[in-house]
């Protein structure tokens, strides 16, 4: 039984990427934030998000213990996985400072560019959630995060020019990354068997 913090945060699991654990908890989130804005919920998985981060990893590793060799994980995975451990949680409170400011500032002021921004909100978005996906991209050397930074810009182009409704695109780009996120894990799976002893 994994017991403390460090055991189920362990940074050289949180980094590794072939399993496509981490796309299947990022497009369950993004899902989830899509299916809670038809309740007027949205803010819903910024609870169940952080209380399910712990034993998620904590299954991870568990699932990667009998399946990866340890020499199969490079000397560098833990140290990049700090790194990806402290840039997730300082983007994190960044985004959430910005759209606490963005919402005062788009409420109250009357600058040509914020007003700008609140026509455009959506491609904003749109480019500051890609950015984000960039990011992670170079960080972790993960080109298909590449793809999600195209799939959340285009998605949200779309609300911003053709009507879709914002909760439907959260769906549809969690859904997308959920299924990339299986077909890694289905892929490594058949790659890297149960090791026997």
């Amino acid at each position: 039984m994994l017991s403390t913090q460090s055991e189920r945060m362990d940074p050289r699991y949180f980094a590794y990427h072939r399993d496509g654990w981490q796309d299947l908890f990022i497009g369950l989130g993004i899902l989830m934030a899509g299916a809670f804005v038809f309740g007027d919920l949205a803010w819903m998985p910024a609870i169940f998000i952080p209380i399910l981060l712990p034993p998620w990893q904590a299954a991870r590793k568990r699932f990667l213990d009998h399946r990866l060799d340890p020499h199969e994980i490079p000397p560098g995975q833990g140290a990049m996985g700090q790194k990806a451990i402290l840039t997730t949680s300082i983007l994190l409170g960044l985004l959430v400072l910005a759209g606490v400011g963005a919402f005062y500032l788009f409420a109250q002021a009357s600058n040509p560019a914020l007003a700008w921004m609140r026509q455009y909100f959506m491609l904003v978005l749109g480019c500051l959630f890609g950015g984000v996906w960039l990011l992670f991209a170079w960080l972790l050397h993960l080109p298909r995060f590449g793809l999600y930074a195209l799939l959340t810009f285009g998605l949200l182009a779309a609300v911003q020019y053709t009507g879709l409704h914002f909760g439907l695109a959260l769906i549809a780009l969690g859904a997308a990354i959920l299924l990339t996120g299986l077909f890694v894990l289905v892929r490594f799976m058949q790659e890297h068997p149960v090791l026997e002893g």
